[in-house]
Order: structure tokens, then C-alpha cells, then sequence
């Protein structure tokens, strides 16, 4: 059985603490994968800071793992906004397609796609890795939608079965 590890963002963007509405979109996700038999764990259940080299270690102790690591985003145009999954292996593009078709589909969000790129927390695993970002903090429409568990349930529920699909 494949482990998912479940790793949450790390900052504060928009006038809104992001780790507590990223915890919350992990927390769904891991109690939706474990109903569906899934060996879940997270890199850290609280606001405790884990350095990306502490993350990483932590995703390669496991043998057969996907790495699904959860952030919101931030841009300078409160204009931007929709969904992206990151990937930066052949792995992990398949595993990305698949969530963001989900993402897509579940929040009826705009279709930003999947792009591949060499952020840290990606390349410092051994397993299909990928980051997914689940809106733009920064715009005013999508911080309110962030704002609401139901539509933070929705990106958790896309997610899983994203990876379900896997």
C-alpha cells in the first residue's frame, strides 16, 4: 500500500494566517484518503515550523509514498486567481494532472494547468511529488472562498481523488 504524505504551506499572505486554512484542507484530506483505506501521514499537525530539508527527510523514510504538498497563493495582481498543481518528475506530472482535473471540476475554479518546476519541497523527494496550490490569497473573491469550509472541503475532496485516481 502507497503512502500519501500530506505537507501543508509555511507563510503569511494576504492578512490571513494560511497555515490554519491550509491545516484545515490537510486535515479533510487525510480523514477522506483514510476512509478510503489510505496509509496518510502528515509532516506536522500544528503550527510548528518544519524546514523543507526536515520535510523532505521525513517524505524519503517512507518506501512507497506520494508526496502531496498543500499551499495557498499570493500575487501582486489581485487579479490573478484560479488553480495550479506543480510537479518536477514524470511522476509526479501524472499524479498532477489528475488532482488538478479534480480541483477543476469539484470548485469550479479557473483552470491555471500543471507546470512543471524545481521547487525544493519537489526535488528533494525519491517519490511522485507534487504542490498543489489551491487559490490566490491575494485576490478578493478567492480569499473569501478560502475563507469557507465548505470550499475548503471541496479542494480537500478533489485532492483525494485525485489521488485515488493515481
Amino acid at each position: 500500500m502507497k503512502t500519501t504524505l500530506l505537507t501543508i504551506g509555511m507563510g503569511l499572505m494576504a492578512g490571513l494566517l494560511v497555515r490554519a486554512e491550509e491545516r484545515h484542507v490537510v486535515a479533510r484530506g487525510e480523514t477522506l484518503l483514510k476512509k478510503q483505506g489510505y496509509r496518510v501521514r502528515m509532516t506536522r499537525r500544528s503550527d510548528v515550523y518544519l524546514s523543507l530539508g526536515s520535510r523532505m527527510r521525513t517524505a524519503n523514510l517512507y518506501r512507497n509514498a506520494i508526496v502531496v504538498s498543500i499551499h495557498f497563493n499570493a500575487h501582486r495582481q489581485t487579479s490573478v486567481h484560479g488553480v495550479e498543481t506543480y510537479y518536477c518528475s514524470a511522476r509526479g506530472r501524472r499524479l498532477a494532472g489528475l488532482i488538478q482535473s479534480q480541483l477543476v471540476r469539484r470548485t469550479g475554479a479557473r483552470n491555471r494547468g500543471v507546470r512543471f518546476t524545481k521547487f525544493a519541497v519537489l526535488m528533494g523527494t525519491n517519490h511522485p511529488s507534487v504542490l498543489v496550490e489551491g487559490g490566490f490569497l491575494s485576490n478578493a473573491g478567492e480569499r473569501r472562498k478560502l475563507a469557507s469550509s465548505d470550499y475548503r472541503y471541496r479542494l480537500a475532496l478533489a485532492i483525494s481523488e485525485g489521488i485515488r485516481r493515481y
